[in-house]
């Protein structure tokens, strides 16, 4: 990660409000950070491979398996959309997805969603089977969220935080079920 060298010690860039990072071409990296690429950045795949790392990354860290596992993902970002096509890779199924928008709704269906739902119309978390054990993949950062996923998850779901929200939240530890 790239930092910036403060008097009280190293400060992260990119999940920052003081140093929101973007910098990629300016920045020194370990070529142990690094991955090879046939493309160059300003044409077009590598501009995705960060929101892809994430996406994967959450999936693994969800650590439910394709037989008997169900997952919810709130968001169709790039990084929402990232965790979708690593759930579909790694088949688990059904894979519920929720956006305010068409157009982002639209896309999570191509990305390999089952179901697709309007928020703002019904809510996502009666989609999820309650017999399976489910993931639930936050990728909005907005403040609230987390605290309505731990309110309205089913029980024994797993919430995997994905969206960085850059403002304080607060949440309720003992209303997750």
């Amino acid at each position: 990660m790239p930092l910036m060298m403060e008097v009280d010690g190293p400060k992260g860039m990119g999940y920052s409000n003081t140093y929101v990072g973007g910098y990629a071409e300016q920045n020194a990296a370990r070529r142990t950070y690094l991955a090879r690429s046939a493309q160059r950045p300003v044409d077009g795949p590598c501009r995705a491979h960060e929101p892809l790392a994430v996406g994967v990354h959450a999936v693994r860290e969800g650590a439910i398996k394709g037989d008997g596992g169900a997952a919810g993902w709130w968001a169709a970002g790039l990084v929402g959309l990232a965790v979708i096509a690593a759930l579909r890779l790694k088949g688990i199924r059904p894979i519920v997805a929720a956006d305010f928008s068409p157009k982002r709704r639209e896309l999570a269906v191509k990305m390999g969603a089952d179901i697709v739902v309007d928020p703002a119309q019904e809510s996502p978390y009666v989609k999820l089977d309650p017999a399976k054990r489910a993931a639930i993949f936050e990728c909005v950062g907005v403040p609230g969220v987390l605290q309505q996923m731990f309110e309205k998850v089913p029980r024994d779901a797993r919430v995997v935080v994905v969206g960085v929200c850059m403002e304080p939240d607060t949440i309720e530890p003992c209303s997750a079920s």
